[in-house]
């Protein structure tokens, strides 16, 4: 047992981590609501924890563990970091696990971190060995580049298999670039750019003409994929990665090579210059400014990206030293976004700022942010410095680990960190530290040199075979460690990683519990049946409250349909409890807030008395999503509702041009509420304030209708019929 341990095990971990790397990336599955992210960091999770523990029973038996590593202090610190903002944070659950569909909670931190340990532990002593790893992230592109150009082609399967996706944007339309398996064009091109430096070691460290020929032609496939998904950030990021090996190899390369890299640098730095900023023009130049759709020069989400980028700066400047917690940004960002942000973009609020510093900086304050650049920085001179040491392909994979990190660098600076792409990140700074980290570097050298100094003093001549390969002892590694198998760690390793996985895959199947429940619903089974679902997937995953909402959504709409009134009562408070125990896990989720206010909203138009705990909530919905366009109106439609019931209450009247009058000041341009306050205005008689809304909405819009009525009722004469106006003024907010 314990020879075949010592012989065989570091294999198995190696072939483990390896299949991870490659099926995290490929790997997409329909019958989950999330049908990408979860998936991925579950297989990560798995294959992650199987490998540690293989490495550990492995090493514990030959008692040879790891070196004393720099970078693993760096390491230490930035997650202690992390640790620190997660126990600190505004919402402590969310920050452990990760926001739904994200991940990038604390544990899966210190997952990507337990991969990137055990690439170490496994490879540090035979450092030649690290080819796997750009050859693992080879396979699964080319895995991913028939599905991409597939998908360029705006091919749509139809049928139900678990790999056929008939994916749509929010317009309903097939998406505009290719998803690969990553469900997202940015993360598909994002991956295959971090996988160039690899894939071209690959290409050209391959034996045989014939074999560099077919990774040559397949190198090119991978990288067409990567223009169809037209993924400006990571476009940046090969050529910054080619720019950085040209730089590494300035000793190797023709002196016309550097100089055109040196002005293909400048010339990129000026283009993105010119297309930012455009000094001394409103607009960037006519290619940029009408850039179409699928052009790589459109510049039409810049505008966004800077938006979520000086949000996060705002929380950082409000929460410096540990920020708000890890992946609380959704949360802050409706409270923190800026006045112009809130008027074009409404109720489209996103999760991540799109740069994974800043969210750092937001999320873990300054010593989250601190640490990582600091990690990373370590890692880069680490590199530089020993790249100057080595030749041959022992420099080359050492520069392929170090474009891939800047590849991941440079790319994460437009993008979100979702498992496949932070893991390659890790990944990659692994590697590096394995062949550049002087404490691995020492801890080889003296390996050699104590081998050498032993000779074959005291060692038996085995007669050599002609033609036959001398294999090392145990693979090339050391066993210092004699005596019988250590069973009781092997024991111990084997059950703490069996209930790791046990408990780690419990949101996976939570998730495909509420894609049944989905699917259920789809089909008109009974409500009971639905409902009970959305129960058991969220009493298997009780972080999560997307499950419960689900459920409340279930409840809510049966209210809404129930004509008996004590039903319609039972179904709404089903419904409030269920978006009250969601609210209690995500407080600061102004959706869970609304759907809260817009329970009592429709319960208040049967029952008045419900007016007023629907205008706690929108009050409250509004406090935290201030310049939100769409939340404001809103508020505003349910007082205009709740208006038409108590027409005759000149405060309520006030409070409801009041919302509406925050609506327009946010966005001026919004004809239908002008013309909604116009007609409360004319439900109070106030017929000049009326006329002066009614005009103004139809210079927004000369051709309404509407508009043009409620002017003709403004301008009558004082003998007209009040009726005809109040009829004309309950429409308010329809």
């Amino acid at each position: 047992m314990r020879t075949w341990i010592l012989q065989k095990w570091q294999g198995y971990a190696r072939a483990v981590l390896l299949f991870g790397l490659v099926f995290n990336a490929i790997i997409f599955w329909r019958p989950t609501v999330d049908v990408f992210n979860l998936v991925k960091v579950t297989s990560l999770w798995i294959t992650g924890i199987v490998s540690l523990a293989i490495w550990v029973i492995w090493a514990a038996e030959r008692g040879a563990w790891l070196p004393r590593m720099r970078l693993f202090w760096a390491a230490g610190a930035f997650l202690a970091a992390v640790l620190l903002a997660t126990l600190f944070s505004q919402d402590v659950g969310l920050s452990f696990i990760g926001l739904y569909h994200r991940y990038g909670g604390f544990l899966p931190f210190a997952l990507y971190a337990a991969i990137g340990l055990t690439l170490v532990g496994l490879y540090w002593e035979r450092p030649d060995r690290l080819k796997e790893i750009p050859w693992a992230i080879t396979v699964a592109c080319i895995i991913m580049t028939p599905l991409t150009l597939w998908q360029a082609t705006k091919i749509q399967c139809t049928g139900n298999g678990p790999f056929c996706i008939p994916w749509r944007d929010s317009n309903g339309q097939p998406p505009s670039f290719p998803v690969g398996t990553m469900g997202n064009s940015n993360f598909a091109g994002g991956f295959m750019a971090m996988a160039v430096p690899m894939f071209l070691y690959v290409v050209l460290t391959a034996k045989g003409t014939v074999l560099r020929i077919v990774m040559a032609v397949l190198f090119v496939a991978d990288l067409l994929a990567l223009w169809f998904t037209q993924t400006r950030g990571a476009f940046i990021a090969v050529g910054v990665s080619f720019l950085v090996a040209a730089f590494l190899y300035r000793d190797k390369l023709p002196r016309w090579v550097r100089l055109l890299a040196a002005a293909g640098a400048v010339g990129a730095v000026l283009l993105a210059v010119e297309v930012l900023v455009h000094p001394g023009t409103k607009t960037a130049p006519g290619l940029f400014a009408h850039a179409g759709a699928f052009s790589p020069f459109r510049t039409g989400t810049f505008q966004d990206r800077g938006y979520y980028w000086i949000t996060a700066l705002r929380i950082f400047r409000h929460h410096p030293v540990l920020g708000t917690g890890p992946d609380t940004y959704y949360a802050n960002y409706p409270l923190f976004r800026l006045a112009k942000d809130g008027a074009k973009l409404g109720l489209t609020i996103t999760d991540k700022p799109h740069n994974i510093f800043l969210e750092y900086a937001s999320n873990s304050g300054i010593l989250g942010i601190g640490t990582y650049l600091t990690l990373v920085g370590l890692a880069l001179a680490y590199g530089y410095r020993r790249v100057r040491q080595l030749e041959g392909t022992a420099r080359l994979l050492l520069v392929s680990f170090m474009t891939t990190l800047v590849a991941y660098l440079a790319n994460q600076f437009f993008s979100i960190d979702v498992p496949p792409l932070a893991v390659m990140g890790w990944v990659a700074l692994a590697g590096v530290a394995v062949l550049a980290d002087p404490g691995a570097v020492a801890a080889r050298e003296a390996i050699a040199a104590a081998r050498s100094a032993q000779g074959p003093k005291g060692m038996r001549k085995k007669k050599k075979v002609p033609g036959a390969r001398s294999a090392a002892p145990y693979g090339g590694t050391r066993v210092l460690r004699q005596g019988q198998t250590r069973w009781l760690v092997h024991i111990l390793a084997g059950v703490v990683a069996l209930v790791a996985i046990a408990i780690g895959v419990r949101p996976f199947w939570a998730d495909h519990l509420a894609h049944d429940g989905q699917q259920a619903q789809a089909n008109q089974a009974s409500l009971a049946v639905v409902r009970s679902t959305y129960l058991h997937a969220a009493a298997f995953q009780p972080l999560e409250p997307s499950y419960l909402s689900l459920a409340g959504s279930l409840d809510e709409a049966q209210a809404q349909s129930a004509q008996d009134p004590a039903a319609r009562a039972s179904s709404f408070n089903a419904a409030l409890v269920r978006y009250r125990r969601a609210l209690m896990l995500q407080p600061e989720n102004v959706f869970y807030v609304m759907n809260i206010a817009r329970v009592y909203t429709s319960w208040g138009s049967t029952d008045v008395s419900k007016y007023t705990a629907a205008d706690t909530w929108w009050q409250r919905a509004v406090t935290q999503d201030p310049t939100d366009w769409q939340v404001h109106t809103q508020y505003a439609n349910m007082l205009a509702s709740w208006v038409a019931a108590a027409p005759t209450d000149a405060a309520l009247r006030d409070k409801t041009v009041g919302q509406m009058m925050s609506v327009v000041r946010i966005k001026p341009q919004d004809a239908a509420t002008w013309i909604n306050i116009a007609k409360i205005y004319l439900l109070g008689g106030k017929d000049s304030e009326a006329k002066a809304a009614a005009t103004t909405a139809l210079t927004i819009d000369p051709k309404n209708t509407d508009a043009k009525a409620v002017l003709v009722s403004a301008t009558a004469t004082s003998g007209a019929n009040p009726g005809a106006a109040s009829a004309t003024a309950s429409s308010a907010g329809g």
